[in-house]
């Protein structure tokens, strides 16, 4: 069996100024709102079986989140995303380094945010059968016209890559631009029933 990826990259910068502050959980609010645009485009929360050419669309969003650890990287899961509050994101966020050597399941899609690093955008490779990851580059300050003056918001750079045999690029702008939107609301997804 072998299981291969027909790769594209979208990316852009996501508004995040509404809700940002200091100490703001910037992981947990992409894990909402990866969540969020899952279920508006759902061909982003799938697989796809390269050598059967079929594409399943799965129920619940699995979350991968890369982990650089001294042994190297692993992807433990979250699961069923889609259900849960940022608070209980972020606990399970802090429980999986101490449990990261237990084997997770399959994520049907992941993140890496970099953040802390220098760079803004990554295009990294898809782990089959999933079809998508997303990786968020270290947030900035960009300069915005608002009205008569120029002022100073923050960005969150996003690099979608996924596989053109599960979506079109239309599907994909659709997706980044769920998760752009959600990301720059200033309510926190569950308020907005984002699990119904």
């Amino acid at each position: 069996m072998t299981q291969s990826t027909d790769a594209a990259s979208l990316m852009d910068d996501a508004d995040i100024d509404a809700w940002w502050e200091e100490g703001a959980d910037i992981t947990g609010r992409l894990v909402a709102a990866i969540a969020v645009a899952s279920r508006a485009v759902p061909a982003f929360n799938a697989r796809y079986d390269a050598d059967r050419q079929t594409f399943e669309p799965l129920p619940t969003v699995d979350l991968g989140i890369v982990i650089e650890t001294e042994a190297g990287v692993e992807v433990p899961v979250l699961t069923d995303v889609g259900h849960k509050s940022i608070a209980e994101i972020r606990r399970e966020l802090n429980a999986l380094r101490m449990v990261i050597e237990t084997r997770s399941p399959s994520p049907s899609v992941t993140l890496v945010n970099f953040g802390r690093g220098p760079c803004r955008y990554a295009t990294l490779p898809i782990v089959p059968p999933q079809v998508a990851i997303i990786a968020a580059g270290q947030m900035l300050l960009q300069p915005v016209r608002h009205g008569s003056r120029t002022v100073n918001r923050r960005f969150l750079p996003l690099t979608l890559t996924y596989d053109v045999r599960a979506s079109t690029l239309l599907g994909a702008t659709r997706f980044l631009g769920a998760l752009k939107a959600d990301l720059a609301n200033r309510d926190l997804p569950l308020a907005r029933g984002w699990h119904e």
